[in-house]
């Protein structure tokens, strides 16, 4: 829509740490290339939401957000297009 600001909404589950973990989202195209970083920070919760308003600023085309949560790691793919 127009005037609105697109954004990348994440909800990560954090695996138990009693004293934190350190987490990291970053976004890459196909490539590998670092797109741009969601959150680098330490967090002492389990179910964290975080949002990303940088979105607006990618082409369209296929995304991958890598997660890395002590020593938890994932990706998931995404798509933009508008």
């Amino acid at each position: 829509m127009r005037g609105e600001k697109e954004h990348l909404v994440l909800l990560v589950v954090l695996p138990y740490a009693p004293e934190g973990i350190n987490v990291r989202i970053r976004i890459f195209d196909l490539h590998g290339r670092l797109m741009g970083t969601v959150v680098k920070t330490h967090e002492e919760g389990s179910y964290i939401v975080y949002k990303w308003d940088k979105l607006g600023r990618l082409p369209n085309g296929q995304y991958v957000a890598k997660l890395e949560a002590g020593e938890q790691r994932s990706s998931r793919r995404f798509t933009v297009a508008r």
